[in-house]
């Protein structure tokens, strides 16, 4: 069953910040004409995570529509604390973040952070203003297979002691909940296949359990493209596509959701030498309706989310 309640408003905030961990990152190794995609990463190596999502949410009651965006962009760093056989422990710190929620149909409660800034935030917005900036060097661990499989995720101790420093009330609290973090982890990982692929190659991918696209869609579709050349580098690119549960095609009744349209689609490029992602983009559009006192409810949720991943120096 689908709750209604992760359409709204409310949750926005959350749906966005829980970007803090989102990334799939393989690298691989040429021979003459496959590529065989892996991991490569060595003990010290550090990378810069610039994380961003914008969301559009519009609501339609009778006649009556509203609209609600936000664009926030996370800034994070990682850190390979250890590379051992085929698995590398990362440790990912949270540098900062900026948050834009726009209300068309009422500025006042329009808000704009900038945890970098030294500039007072409105009134509206330095509560949550203070909230992220207390999750500032907040520090995740997990590992990662030479395939993209994640496991063993853990928040460091002294991010639980800032968590349970935050209001019981707190959406920020909600996103640094110990299980919310590790499902946002293991969405980011992608199973790269078992063997060397070619152009035109595809593979079978299962949602990730705890990503919201389970709710749509159980299995991904990967499709090798090649190698392309982008800003003077050759890169190598995969494209995902998301086909539709059919049980997901249920009418809207009395407080649950109907599912009225479904659209994802993700590309990610590679930096071949490095043996990292160099970027990740995805794509997606739901439109659902339900029920209420007798009236329904229409929302649709486009959500673009881009991740650009750069090496540091040691």
């Amino acid at each position: 069953m689908i709750h209604h309640h992760f359409f709204f408003p409310r949750n926005t905030v959350v749906i966005a910040v829980i970007t803090l961990v989102s990334c799939l990152t393989c690298t691989f190794a040429l021979s003459a004409q496959e590529t065989n995609l892996r991991w490569k990463l060595s003990e010290g190596d550090r990378f810069r995570v610039e994380s961003r999502q914008a969301s559009i949410i519009d609501t339609r009651v009778v006649k009556r529509t509203s609209q609600l965006t936000t664009d926030i962009t996370i800034v994070s760093e990682w850190n390979v604390v250890s590379s051992k056989g085929s698995t590398a422990r990362i440790e990912q710190t949270i540098k900062s973040i900026q948050l834009e929620v726009i209300n068309p149909a009422d500025s006042t409660k329009s808000v704009a952070i900038d945890t970098d800034s030294a500039k007072r935030p409105p009134k509206l917005a330095r509560k949550l203003a203070s909230q992220l900036g207390s999750i500032l060097g907040a520090v995740v661990r997990f590992s990662i297979s030479e395939r993209g499989e994640i496991s063993d995720a853990e928040v460091a101790e002294k991010s639980l002691e800032q968590l349970n420093a935050l209001p019981t009330d707190s959406l920020i609290r909600n996103v640094l909940d110990p299980q919310t973090l590790k499902a946002s982890i293991r969405t980011s990982s992608l199973l790269l296949p078992e063997k060397a692929v070619e152009p035109g190659d595809d593979w079978t991918v299962e949602t990730p359990t705890g990503e919201e696209l389970t709710e749509f869609a159980s299995l991904l579709t990967a499709t090798y493209v090649g190698r392309k050349m982008v800003d003077n580098n050759q890169l190598d690119v995969i494209e995902l596509s998301a086909g539709k549960n059919s049980q997901s095609d249920n009418d809207a009744s009395d407080g649950n959701l109907g599912l009225r349209d479904f659209e994802w689609s993700g590309k990610y490029w590679f930096d071949s030498r490095a043996g990292h992602c160099a970027r990740s983009e995805r794509i997606s559009s739901v439109t659902t309706t339900r029920l209420y006192r007798e009236m329904e409810v229409e929302t649709q949720v486009q959500v673009t989310s881009v991740l650009e991943l750069t090496p540091t120096t040691k």
